[in-house]
């Protein structure tokens, strides 16, 4: 509708908000990612409390959706300290001097990766008792892909 009225016609008819609902609508429905955000840690790190990696019998009384949540969630926390570490790295080397933040984003790191190698574990383990053949198949299919 833009294209034949042309933007100037639309707007002075009142209809190019209405459109630009309208085709923003059609695209998603999901919130809009908050651009690159969600790759930097908001918190003050030195005062930032983080726990510990899960145990794989902590795991394995989780159901399916929560160990999918869970992993996402390990995948953020992993990109996000590899984000901090290579800005500070890169820091580093403008600065000549060391911090010790690379370090607390080494351990977040670790721990993130840890539990994200026990999930998959688990996972296996439940893809290897299935006695179905075709579901076992595809929960080992999914595991290839993590």
């Amino acid at each position: 509708m833009l294209a034949v009225l042309g933007r100037r016609a639309a707007a002075a008819a009142g209809l190019l908000p209405a459109l630009a609902q309208q085709a923003g609508r059609c695209i998603s429905t999901s919130q809009p990612a908050a651009d690159l955000r969600n790759f930097l840690d908001e918190a003050d790190p030195m005062l930032a409390a983080h726990g510990r990696a899960w145990l794989a019998r902590e795991l394995r009384t989780k159901s399916w959706d929560d160990l999918h949540r869970l992993w996402y969630l390990c995948l953020k926390e992993r990109n996000m300290c590899l984000t901090q570490l290579a800005w500070a790295e890169k820091k580093q080397a403008v600065t000549r001097r060391s911090s010790e933040l690379p370090g607390l984003y080494l351990g977040r790191y670790k721990k993130a990766k840890l539990t994200m190698n026990r999930i998959k574990q688990v996972l296996s383990e439940r893809a290897s008792l299935e006695a179905d053949a075709v579901k076992a198949a595809d929960m080992k299919r999914v595991l290839h892909y993590m």
